[in-house]
């Protein structure tokens, strides 16, 4: 090969690189704003999980209270118990989902750093040997 044809193709991989690089940083951005997400989902599990169990324990029956006025207490409380449980499920499912996209764009962000340090150790191999066939 010819010095013209390592100079374009160093400038060649000088681009991916570049490329490359601009790629991870958008995969570190991502993973930074999901890593803030699942931090105030946390708070909000958490806060929603004391409320779960508030609910649970609420000890509210008047010794008169008696049949059909009883039963509808019951069952709105029983509602709202199944309610507040079903919203901290759906809360702890989405942080779950949060944790699996930030491993696999962590995956994709370690690929892009494999190909950028081969690029580049490539671009140190033509710079060489366009230096050596001065």
């Amino acid at each position: 090969m010819d010095k013209s044809d390592l100079i374009r193709k160093r400038e060649n991989m000088q681009a991916q690189a570049a490329a490359a690089r601009q790629d991870a940083a958008l995969l570190e951005e991502k993973i930074e704003r999901l890593y803030r997400a699942k931090g105030r989902m946390e708070g909000v599990i958490e806060g929603a999980w004391q409320h779960e169990r508030k609910v649970a324990h609420i000890d509210f029956h008047p010794p008169s209270w008696k049949g059909t006025t009883k039963n509808k207490y019951l069952n709105h409380l029983h509602k709202i118990e199944s309610s507040v449980r079903q919203y901290v499920h759906h809360l702890r499912n989405t942080e779950d989902r949060l944790e699996e996209e930030i491993r696999r764009l962590a995956n994709q962000l370690n690929e892009a750093q494999s190909n950028l340090s081969y690029l580049q150790s490539y671009i140190s191999n033509l710079s060489q040997e366009i230096v050596e066939g001065d």
